[in-house]
């Protein structure tokens, strides 16, 4: 179902039917790789071995393909740029509107392997011909977040941040001007220019108020006033906050703040905000942060962990003796059953033996889903789900052992253990 394992499973097949001397029936099968499965590597490899075989493989389709693997395969990206060129070099006046938007979309990808590559100056040229050439296509809009993106990734925030603004006046997208002046604002945070990270922030909140980052936003707002120096101002904006999204899941951060600022301006506990994060929400983070800061405890002097983690103690006989004897009580084990074997119905069913194969030659992730299937099915049978918690544990699934415990434990009468 996964369509890199697909992908893969095409390339080997091609190999395969390579050495046995069945040339057309593995170009067949490089073809269905790249085809279906462009985004994979090994779309990729399979197009290596059409092109060695002197196989016609389109030029926006190797651009693509190669692309997608450049993280992963050196010499990628420069192969894309080189098969985006040729496929561009077509170009000829009179295209049709699909044409021009394939064009557009070469030029896309290849400024970003030019990017990818370092190649700085050139990811910008290439993504001002989009801007300027391609008006009318979909990547118009994101050729020029991508513009001001490597601007920022070059240290050049002032042109980055002004090539946002500029997107936000010359557009009449709402969510796109949007866009860009949030991250036009994230430029400025991550600079530690916080007075204008605030205004811009601020900006978003205002002239997008239904938005759903609009809450976001403000406060965002209010702690890069906050981390301005301008506590005042910081204040005014969280307490509007407060008013104005009684049910934000930022409020209790909020709250946090709040009092912290009352504490910095001279009442050492914290004030009301405290005391009300404290008494409504005891045991989330923030209030036993409070606590802490109450009761003058230094966080990173006494709460960091220096020496190694050592697993607990743990005997599997003794705990699946102890296991079958809870579960006698409700569940009807015989006290004779064995937890550590896990039944035929299990080790032979599809699921459990396409997970072991899969295991043994490396596929982990492939390997986990094959599991989820046996734990899906013994959702509704106790005595099953111990036997996978244990088995599971002792194969190092931790996240399926804990999964089927908690399953477990969720079939028990009598309330919580």
């Amino acid at each position: 179902r996964k369509g890199a394992y697909r992908a893969e499973i095409e390339h080997q097949a091609g190999l395969a039917l390579a050495g046995e001397g069945r040339p057309d029936a593995a170009h067949m099968r490089y073809r269905r790789a790249i085809d279906g499965y462009p985004k994979t590597e090994h779309a990729y490899l399979s197009l290596l071995e059409l092109l060695a075989a002197g196989v016609a493989v389109d030029d926006f389709q190797q651009g693509m393909v190669s692309y997608h693997a450049g993280s992963d395969q050196d010499g990628a990206y420069g192969a894309a740029i080189a098969a985006f060129d040729r496929y561009l070099a077509g170009d000829a006046p009179g295209k049709t509107a699909e044409a021009l938007g394939k064009s557009a979309e070469a030029l896309y990808h290849k400024a970003l392997a030019q990017r990818a590559l370092d190649l700085f100056d050139d990811a910008l040229g290439t993504l001002g011909v989009i801007i300027t050439d391609h008006p009318q296509s979909p990547r118009w809009s994101d050729a020029w977040l991508e513009k001001a993106a490597t601007l920022a990734k070059m240290g050049e925030d002032d042109r980055a941040v002004q090539t946002y603004l500029d997107l936000v006046a010359s557009t009449p997208d709402d969510s796109l001007a949007r866009q860009a002046l949030w991250r036009a604002a994230k430029v400025r945070e991550g600079g530690a220019s916080f007075a204008e990270a605030a205004r811009l922030f601020q900006t978003v909140h205002d002239d997008f108020p239904s938005h759903e980052d609009a809450g976001e936003a403000l406060w965002k707002a209010g702690l890069s006033l906050y981390r301005a120096g301008a506590p005042d101002a910081a204040q005014a904006t969280w307490q509007s906050f407060l008013e104005e999204y009684p049910k934000s899941r930022y409020r209790t951060r909020i709250h946090y703040w709040l009092g912290k600022l009352e504490a910095d301006l001279g009442a050492d506990t914290g004030g009301s905000y405290w005391d009300q994060l404290v008494a409504t929400k005891p045991r989330h983070y923030y209030s036993l942060r409070i606590r802490q800061v109450r009761e003058g405890e230094s966080l990173t002097s006494t709460r960091l962990i220096t020496a190694a983690i050592e697993p607990p103690p743990w005997d599997a006989t003794q705990a699946a003796e102890e296991i079958a004897a809870w579960m006698g009580g409700w569940a009807g084990a015989p006290t004779s059953t064995s937890l550590l074997t896990l039944p035929a119905s299990v080790t032979a069913d599809p699921s459990f033996r396409r997970g072991q194969a899969l295991l043994s030659v490396g596929l982990r992730p492939e390997a986990l889903d094959a599991y989820e299937d046996v734990f899906s099915r013994a959702w509704n049978k106790p005595l099953l789900l111990a036997r996978l918690a244990l088995h599971f544990r002792k194969e190092g699934w931790h996240g399926l052992a804990a999964r089927s415990a908690l399953r477990l434990v969720g079939h028990w009468p009598y309330g919580s253990v």
